[in-house]
Formats: structure tokens, C-alpha cells, sequence
């Protein structure tokens, strides 16, 4: 129940869970000397206080007391999986991570190059998978895309911090410090009529103005097609929380 947290928000909550207490799992980096990564177990209390010596920027957004209630919380979410028998993402990918590293790569096809859309969404299990999956000659033939704006699951992602996971993990899986290429902007829409992305690089300018962010305005190689804009008035909005509420 959210009266049981406080000092917790309900996406704070989850970014830690995922993010943090489950998604760092598999990192030796912010494992204790008994070395969770092998004993593929989550992140407790002791590997908070490791994190908050190597890296305080992954908990900027946790105190002492929500440090507190974000445990508290994730030993709940831990409990109400096992008693209804459920598994969410992280789950499955600390088994894939599991699976991969007690199989023997010798009967195993890796790949040459992956590429991953949606990466705004990744944890650092999972792009450890990915590592998993490449031949060890082909470390860095991986391109990732992502939009921010289009995150399901709050990972606190940014392309800094993505470089700085990106970086880590293939120190540690290769042994010695890789080059991490700058991101690159995509700024060409192909699949959206010219008019349209005018009208949505005025909502974005006018967000990157508030967030401070660089402006990065969009263009389209479709001509324009038909534009509506779609007055919500009072029976409509009935409906429309009739729908959410069912």
C-alpha cells in the first residue's frame, strides 16, 4: 500500500527496484566481497552503502529514509511475487544471465553486431546479456537507439549515464578500458507528414526551453497531410475516465 511509503513516489520506487536494487545484480562493481553477481541475488542494504561510495549519482534521488522504505518496499514487491507465483522482467533476465554464464559459448552461436531500439529502457543486467551474446572479438559492435521522451520503465536513463554504463560494463567484461563512441541525434522523421512534426517541434521547443535542454528540432521527408486537432469537451472526458477506470 502506498501509505506504507511515504517518503517514497511510486516511480522513484520503481526506478530504484528495477533500476538499482535489481537491475545492478549481475555488476561486480556494486557487489559485496561475497560477490552477489555469482550468487545471482539482488542488491541489499550493504550494496547500498557500496553504491553510495563508487557512484552517489545513481541514489541523488534517495535519503536516508527513503533509502529505508525503498528496501522495505522491494522486500514487499519480493514477497507478493513468490506468494502469487509471478516474475517480472528483471526476474527473467537475472535467469537468462544465470543460463548464459553456466553454458558452455564453445556449443553456442554468438553474434557478430546487435542492434537495440528502445534502449532508454535498459538496465545494466540486461545490456550484460547482450555482452553475453556477442563473440568476445566483437565486444563493442553494438548499436543502441533510444528516445528519453519515450520511456515506459523510469531507469534515470540519459545518454551521459548510458555511456557510463555502457563503459563500465565492457571494462569489466573485457578486462580493459574501451573507447565509448558520443551519441549520435537522429533528426529525420520518415514516417510522419512534414505538418505534423512542425507542430510537434513546437511543443518540443517549448520543452526544451523549461528542461534547459539543447533544442533538436525535427523534419520529415513526407509531405503534409491532414491535420486535426480535436476540442475534449465535457462528455467526452465521462468517457474517456469510463474507459481508464475499466
Amino acid at each position: 500500500s502506498k501509505r506504507d511509503y511515504t517518503k517514497l513516489g511510486v516511480e522513484q520506487a520503481w526506478f530504484g527496484i528495477r533500476t538499482i536494487l535489481r537491475g545492478l545484480c549481475a555488476s561486480p562493481e556494486f557487489n559485496d566481497e561475497s560477490g552477489s553477481s555469482k550468487e545471482y541475488r539482488y542488491l541489499d542494504e550493504k550494496e547500498l552503502k557500496i553504491i553510495l561510495k563508487k557512484n552517489k549519482g545513481l541514489l541523488k534521488d534517495f535519503n536516508t529514509t527513503n533509502q529505508k522504505e525503498l528496501l522495505k518496499c522491494h522486500s514487499d514487491y519480493c514477497k507478493w511475487l513468490e506468494e502469487n507465483n509471478y516474475y517480472d522482467d528483471m526476474d527473467l533476465a537475472r535467469n537468462t544471465w544465470k543460463y548464459l554464464d553456466d553454458l558452455n559459448t564453445d556449443n553456442f552461436v554468438l553474434f557478430d553486431e546487435i542492434y537495440l531500439d528502445e534502449s532508454q529502457d535498459l538496465t545494466d543486467l540486461e545490456f550484460r546479456i547482450l555482452l553475453k551474446l556477442l563473440k568476445p572479438q566483437k565486444m563493442k559492435s553494438i548499436i543502441l537507439a533510444g528516445d528519453p521522451l519515450q520511456t515506459i520503465n523510469p531507469s534515470g536513463f540519459s545518454w551521459s549515464n548510458l555511456r557510463a554504463m555502457l563503459w563500465r560494463a565492457l571494462k569489466q567484461a573485457s578486462g580493459e578500458e574501451q573507447d565509448v563512441d558520443s551519441p549520435m541525434k537522429l533528426s529525420v522523421n520518415f514516417r510522419t507528414p512534414s505538418n505534423i512534426v512542425d507542430l510537434g517541434n513546437i511543443f518540443l521547443n517549448k520543452r526544451t526551453y523549461y528542461q534547459e535542454e539543447s533544442d533538436s528540432p525535427q523534419s520529415s521527408t513526407l509531405p503534409p497531410g491532414k491535420l486535426f486537432i480535436l476540442q475534449i469537451g465535457e462528455t467526452h472526458k465521462l468517457k474517456l475516465r469510463k474507459l481508464m477506470e475499466q
